[in-house]
C-alpha cells in the first residue's frame, strides 16, 4: 500500500517530535540517580527528653541536612559509622545502662531501609567507650575500643562479619597496669590492620603512642583487586568544613571511598 503525502508528513513530524522529547528524558533519568557519599560525619546530640545519633552525608560538595537514626531515652556517646565494600553499614556507640555504659551496634545491610535492632556487642566491666571501626580486605568490619574490665582502661577489639555475627570481645595487648584508650585504625598499604591508640608510659610519666599490627592470611589479599595506594586517598583537608556540627560535639568521619583511613575522630567542637 502506497504512503500519501500526508502520512510522510504525519511520520517525519512523529520523528521530530522523538528527537525533542528523547534527550530531556535522558537528562531527566540521569538527574535523578542517586550521587555517591563521599563522607559522612556521625555525632550524638542530646535533646529534650532523649539523645540521638545524627548522620549527615557529604553529596558532591554539599552536606545535607542531618539525620537521626537512633533515638533513646538513655545517654549515648561516640558514635562511629562505617560501610565495607558491598554497602552495608555499621552503627557503633556507648550507651549508659543503670550504671554501665555498653558498646551496642546496629547493621543496615545494603538496600534495606531501615537499621536492625541495636545488639550489645561489649558490656565488659563499667564503661566502653572511645570506638572506631575499619572494614578489612575481605568487608568483615573490626571494632577496636577501650573498656575498664581491671579497673584501668584497656583496649578490646571484636569483629563482625556482613551478616552482623559478631566475636566475643578480646583483649588486643598485654596486661597493664596503666590506662589505655583512643584507639585508631587503618588499613598499611599491605592490607593489613595498623591499630594505634594512647597508653601511659611510667618511666616518662607521660602518655605515648602504641602500635598493634593484625596481619590478614595471603588468600584474603590476593582476591583483594582494587589497589591500596595512599594517592587514592581522600584527605579530610580536602572536603568541605562541616560548620554545622553543634558545640561541644563529639564526632567521627567516615570516607566511603577511602581504603586504607577509613574512619577520623573529628574531636570536640568548640
Amino acid at each position: 500500500m502506497a504512503i500519501s503525502n500526508t502520512d510522510s508528513l504525519m511520520m517525519l513530524r512523529f520523528s521530530l517530535l522523538l528527537l525533542l522529547i528523547m534527550p530531556s528524558t535522558l537528562l531527566a533519568a540521569e538527574d535523578t540517580l542517586p550521587q555517591p557519599v563521599n563522607a559522612q560525619v556521625v555525632w550524638v546530640e542530646p535533646s529534650p527528653g532523649h539523645y540521638q545519633i545524627m548522620v549527615s552525608n557529604l553529596v558532591g560538595d554539599e552536606w545535607a541536612d542531618p539525620i537521626s537514626v537512633y533515638q533513646n531515652k538513655n545517654p549515648l556517646a561516640g558514635a562511629v559509622l562505617i560501610s565495607n565494600f558491598d554497602g552495608d553499614s555499621l552503627l557503633v556507640w556507648s550507651e549508659q545502662s543503670k550504671t554501665e555504659l555498653k558498646l551496642l551496634a546496629s547493621l543496615k545491610p545494603v538496600g534495606a531501609k531501615y537499621w536492625q535492632s541495636p545488639q550489645v556487642l561489649s558490656d565488659l566491666g563499667k564503661e566502653n567507650t572511645g570506638a572506631t571501626a575499619v572494614v578489612d580486605l575481605t568487608g568483615k568490619f573490626w571494632v577496636f575500643w577501650a573498656s575498664n574490665v581491671s579497673g584501668m582502661d584497656d583496649i578490646y577489639l571484636a569483629e563482625i562479619d556482613s551478616a552482623g555475627a559478631s566475636s566475643a570481645p578480646r583483649r588486643v595487648h598485654t596486661e597493664n597496669e596503666v590506662p589505655d584508650y583512643y584507639p585508631s585504625a587503618e588499613l598499611n598499604q599491605d592490607g593489613d590492620i595498623e591499630l594505634t591508640w594512647k597508653t601511659f608510659n611510667l618511666d616518662i610519666g607521660d602518655y605515648v603512642v602504641a602500635k598493634s599490627v593484625f596481619e590478614l592470611d595471603s588468600s584474603s589479599k590476593s582476591s583483594y583487586k582494587l589497589p591500596l595506594s595512599k594517592d587514592a586517598e581522600v584527605n579530610v583537608s580536602e572536603l568541605p568544613v562541616a560548620n554545622f556540627l553543634p558545640v561541644n560535639a563529639s564526632s567521627m568521619l567516615h570516607i566511603p571511598r577511602n581504603r586504607l583511613v577509613q574512619v577520623v575522630r573529628l574531636g570536640m567542637t568548640n
